[in-house]
Formats: C-alpha cells, structure tokens, sequence
C-alpha cells in the first residue's frame, strides 16, 4: 500500500477533473486521445482507488483507509467523476458503469459521500444519461438501482431529491425487467424508498403500480 501517498492519489483524482478529461477528449485518438483514451484513463484510476476498498491480502488498516476516503472527499472525485458521466466525456457503457461502481462504494462507505453526490447533481446524471433505461446491460442497471437503494435507505431527506429525478415510469419497466436481478433491485429499491415515511405512496400508485396491481406479483414471480 505504498502507492497510497496523498501526493500520488491527489495527482491521479486531478486527471479526473472536468480540464483534463477535456483535453484527453480533444486529443488525437492515435495518441491516446478522444473518448476511448479518456474511458482507459477514467477505469485505470478507479482501478487504484478501489483497491483498498476492496482487498482482501489481509485487510487494510482502518486508519489507511480513513486517510484514503477522507482525501478523496476532499478533492472532490465523486463531483470530477459526475461531471466527467453528465457532461459526456466519459461515454462508453462499459465506463460509466465502472464510475458507478465506485461511487455506489463510496456512497455505501460515507454519508459524507451520499451527500456530494447528491450536490455535485449524480441524481440529474441518472437521469440526463437515462441510467435506469431497461436495455442497458443489467449490471449497469443492477449498480445504479444499488446506488439509489441506498440513498434512500441511509435517510428519508433523500426522498425529495430522488422524486425530483421522476424515475417513476422507469421504475415501473424494470419490475418487468426480463433479468431477475434487476427486478429484485428494483423492488429492494421501492422498500427503502418506503422505508422512513409514505412519501411515496401517492406517485407509485399513480405512476408505478401495473394495472391490475396482480400483474405485479406475476411478473415477479417469473
């Protein structure tokens, strides 16, 4: 773990701002550049920074870890990383669904981080790129409905935010979802988002509920 100096990983979160991924956007292909570049480049990092999130040598020290998560807040990767998916820089699938991997783990970590990615706008991505549209890969599906499920779960002053993106009708297609998993995400989902008040007891009636609501129970079943 000797990588993980705060000068080597304020360096590599840097190349995840919004100047740089811009530039390597802007790059000739043939050297590296251009949206395929910018994807190699946004994986490899996210590759470093989830190790310690992830390994299994014999555990990380609590306080590296502490270190590592608290230097990543502060250097805003959960806002580079949102600009980086909303603003089109970071486009192939296969990429955006490796950035919302790691943030599903950063938010499952920290509510510090639940609440940069609710201000740096990661709810407005989900919608502007239509992360929850049913012919996505269903592991790409299965991450954001994780993401989502947790946010609500974590505390009900999430709802308003998560109703401002207005999912509803893409809620409704994936509990018909073709993939067992995405539906068994998306009704884990719709609990939390019933987990602290009935908030949203109106708008799944309205928008969500199949009629007749027997459908529902059938699709599951599947």
């Amino acid at each position: 773990m000797q990588l993980y100096t705060d000068s080597i990983l304020t360096a590599l979160i840097g190349l995840l701002s919004e100047s740089r991924l811009k530039s390597l956007t802007d790059w000739l292909p043939t050297y590296g550049g251009s949206a395929s570049g910018v994807g190699s480049v946004v994986r490899r990092i996210i590759s470093i920074l989830s190790i310690p999130f992830t390994y299994r040598g014999g555990g990380v020290d609590a306080t590296l870890l502490a270190r590592i998560q608290k230097l990543i807040y502060n250097q805003m990767c959960v806002r580079h990383l949102i600009t980086g998916v909303g603003k089109g820089y970071v486009s192939g699938v296969s990429d955006i669904e490796v950035v919302f991997q790691f943030l599903g783990t950063l938010v499952l970590g920290s509510t510090y981080f639940v609440k940069q990615f609710i201000d740096y706008g990661g709810l407005g991505v989900i919608e502007s790129v239509d992360l929850l549209k049913p012919t996505l890969p269903s592991s790409l599906l299965v991450d954001t409905l994780q993401l989502l499920s947790q946010l609500a779960r974590m505390q009900k002053e999430n709802y308003e935010p998560i109703h401002r993106s207005n999912r509803y009708q893409r809620f409704r297609s994936l509990l018909a979802h073709g993939d067992a998993a995405v539906r068994a995400k998306c009704c884990n989902l719709i609990g939390n988002l019933c987990r602290h008040s009935n908030y949203f007891y109106p708008h799944f009636v309205t928008y969500v509920l199949p009629h007749p609501p027997v459908s529902l129970s059938l699709s599951l079943l599947r």
